[in-house]
């Protein structure tokens, strides 16, 4: 009877936990939706969307924080794309473009018409298994509430991102993440499937916010750019000159491996009883790079290598086939998936 008891009371238990979490994302969504907004790509010409992504205010002037990513276009090409937002309720405006930080993909915009409500920024970080909610807008579908777990700054890569077990979909990209004090932690920013996704850290933006109040509206946003990928330049430069350089074998020969955490390595072996010619490849990669268009991205480093040896084969043979291998020869790329 007392087991009887113990597990009723523990079902119960769970049952009143779940109820009590549902009760507070309800609580969350009906708290702060009033500061989230669809961010649209509108082609001028045919007055239609032309991209998707999500935002948030951030202060009572009727500031907004999304993505560079979401707004690309329209600083690359403003003759022929505009930005506006739709409210959860329904309202819609125009936004004017005012900073970016291409590094760290955000883009600060204000409303023409200032909304009522805005969203904090939090100045703590989450302690690692601490439920926080992503928002944003899937897939046209509407404001979504998406619980997950935060879980520290992702290791291996050159721009600090929050590792966020949640599923991120197309279209929530530019959208908050907050704690349960319902405090920004995190900015909505790439996916890698199967409950990976990534955050870029709140710290980001409220710089971001603070560069923009320094600054006024006098920015000259190809000049913001053209500095910010030159300073991140020389310091992934820096960051792999100054680190220690271990060699490692690759057949007969011995080259650099993983120089910093950042950079990961692959190899392989090729061989082909057809072929007289045994290749031994090894090839290192940043894992990340950054966003300017959909067609072009930048920061990324990349090294190859490969061995290649043969017994008694003649030299205009072997030599044949190197030129045949270097013929073919790309990088290997491995992106992540922007939202």
């Amino acid at each position: 009877m007392p087991n009887l008891c113990a597990r009723l009371l523990a079902l119960l238990f769970c049952c009143c936990s779940a109820f009590a979490s549902a009760q507070s994302y309800e609580q969350l969504y009906s708290e702060y939706r009033g500061s989230l907004y669809q961010i649209r790509l509108i082609e001028k010409s045919s007055n239609s969307k032309a991209g998707l992504g999500s935002g948030f205010q951030i202060s009572p002037d009727g500031l907004i924080a999304t993505n560079y990513h979401v707004v690309a276009e329209a600083v690359s090409d403003p003759d022929k794309y505009q930005l506006e937002y739709l409210s959860v309720d329904g309202a819609k405006g125009n936004l004017e473009l005012l900073d970016i930080d291409v590094i760290n993909d955000l883009a600060l915009l204000r409303q023409d018409k200032p909304g009522a409500e805005h969203i904090q920024l939090a100045t703590d970080t989450p302690k690692k298994g601490e439920t926080i909610v992503s928002l944003g807008n899937p897939l046209d579908l509407g404001m979504t509430l998406i619980p997950g777990t935060y879980n520290g700054i992702a290791s291996g890569s050159f721009y600090d991102r929050i590792h966020f077990a949640g599923s991120i979909n197309p279209g929530m990209s530019g959208g908050p993440a907050i704690n349960t004090r319902g405090h920004v932690v995190g900015i909505n920013v790439a996916t890698a499937g199967n409950q990976v996704s990534f955050l870029v850290p709140v710290d980001k933006l409220a710089a971001l916010q603070k560069h923009f109040r320094q600054e006024g509206n006098s920015l000259d946003l190809k000049e913001v750019t053209h500095r910010q990928l030159l300073d991140n330049q020389q310091r992934i430069i820096e960051s792999i000159l100054q680190a220690d350089w271990q060699r490692r074998a690759l057949g007969e020969a011995k080259v650099v491996g993983e120089i910093v955490p950042a950079i990961q390595c692959w190899g392989n072996t090729q061989e082909d009883d057809d072929n007289p010619v045994k290749r031994i490849d090894k090839g290192c990669t940043g894992q990340d790079v950054v966003f300017l268009a959909d067609d072009f991205n930048s920061g990324r480093v990349e090294y190859e290598f490969f061995w290649l040896e043969a017994e008694d084969l003649l030299p205009s043979r072997f030599y044949a086939e190197y030129e045949q291998q270097m013929s073919s020869f790309t990088p290997a790329m491995r992106p992540v998936r922007k939202m």
